[in-house]
């Protein structure tokens, strides 16, 4: 965990020396990244929409049956509750 922590201190030291002595070369690498972020953000968009595309949606579950409507049923319910 120690070295964790001190290579992540020695990289942020690295790359503000980078920064402060060579501009240009820092700009190159903020380039690159910047372009590998958007081509895996682009990867990551298609994957994800051709995967949407080949999953079907699971079918929702049928609603519960409605209470009948008919009078001469909805007569023995009533008589049968006594309502």
């Amino acid at each position: 965990m120690i070295r964790f922590i001190l290579n992540f201190i020695l990289f942020g030291i690295l790359f503000y020396l980078i920064y402060h002595f060579f501009p240009d070369a820092f700009q190159i690498l903020v380039t690159w990244a910047e372009h590998l972020y958007e081509f895996l953000k682009d990867l990551a968009m298609q994957l994800y929409s051709k995967l949407s595309s080949v999953v079907k949606q699971a079918p929702s579950a049928p609603a519960a049956p409605a209470a009948p409507q008919h009078e001469a049923l909805s007569w023995m319910v009533k008589s049968f509750y006594g309502r």
